[in-house]
């Protein structure tokens, strides 16, 4: 059934909002994918439109529905009407885009989950794609799981997400043997897939851009920063190189009126420069680390000097001086 109307409260927690259907408070429940994508669009209490079962079911003593799918999130103010979320026009787009003339690699990728126990690493244990020609012919269809890296065993969360045991990746193929695989189809048949390794890329290095625009202030504008916070120039240098942004949190959390305007908008040349250089990246982690899988290296490493320079020069103008605080 489809309901409308205007969100009245959510409880993160448990998952529920409740809304006002023809003059009624009814309570809807939510799955943890749906909370952790729509929360930040729910907690503004805007208007919804989205399927839910018709039956009910009893959360925290609470009788509610299951939501199925959102089909549009939207707030009206003085301005007018803000749309957060329009399932129509996401598939208008996708439409648009499968039907143009050209080859469409479709890639479908298995995450393992991390463990709330012990550090653990995300990595992709199984992968299924499907090439196609302008034509929609099946160029090469294929899928394997991938054995993991990081760990020789996939924690039980993940196990019981798939339905899997660990026997599946006794004849896995490995991660290279993959990236090899979609190296090859990318090169031979170049098909539309590209746009998301593009993101990927402005993601990263907006990430490395903070600690180390942080650690070339800290050395070209001493007197802006403390004698603590210069003395972690040199770990920001290394922890930006690897995709650590939380090196930057102690010099933001000192001052973050000044300090986070400047990361973000450093951050955000870096990833607009990297994105017109059309940059790609295949892994989503690992820095200076993961270069090997960077499109044009050269203008990425430019777009995180440049960035970071924004970020440096930015500081030198609008941070206080130690003795000014």
């Amino acid at each position: 059934m489809e309901v409308y109307g205007k969100v009245h409260y959510v409880d993160k927690k448990e998952r529920l909002f409740s809304i006002i259907v023809k003059g009624t408070l009814q309570y809807f429940h939510l799955t943890n994918k749906n909370m952790k994508d729509f929360k930040s669009y729910l907690f503004k209490m805007p208007y919804v439109c989205f399927e839910a079962s018709e039956d009910y079911v009893i959360h925290s003593n609470i009788k509610c529905q299951e939501v199925d799918h959102f089909i549009k999130i939207s707030q009206s103010s003085r301005r007018g009407i803000t749309v957060y979320y329009d399932l129509h026009n996401i598939q208008d787009e996708v439409k648009n885009l499968i039907n143009q003339r050209h080859k469409r690699l479709f890639l479908d990728l298995e995450f393992s989950l991390l463990s709330p126990y012990a550090y653990s690493v995300s990595e992709i244990i199984q992968y299924g794609m499907v090439l196609e020609d302008e034509d929609g012919k099946v160029l090469y269809q294929g899928s394997s799981f991938i054995r993991p890296v990081y760990s020789n065993y996939i924690n039980r969360q993940t196990m019981n997400f798939l339905s899997i045991d660990n026997s599946v990746f006794d004849d896995a193929c490995s991660y290279i043997e993959f990236y090899q695989l979609l190296e090859r189809l990318i090169k031979e048949y170049d098909p539309k897939i590209i746009a998301c390794y593009i993101a990927m890329a402005s993601i990263m290095v907006g990430g490395m851009v903070p600690p180390v625009g942080v650690a070339l202030a800290c050395w070209i504008f001493p007197k802006k920063f403390t004698k603590a916070e210069r003395s972690s120039a040199v770990s920001n240098v290394i922890l930006g190189a690897s995709f650590i942004t939380e090196g930057a949190i102690p010099v933001a959390a000192a001052d973050p009126l000044h300090v986070i305007p400047c990361t973000m908008a450093g951050a955000g040349v870096a990833g607009c420069l990297a994105a017109l250089f059309k940059c790609t990246l295949m892994a989503p982690h690992g820095g200076l680390f993961v270069f090997a899988t960077v499109g044009n290296p050269l203008l990425y490493i430019v777009s995180w000097l440049v960035g970071s320079g924004v970020t440096c020069v930015m500081l030198g103008i609008f941070k206080k001086t130690v003795e000014q605080r």
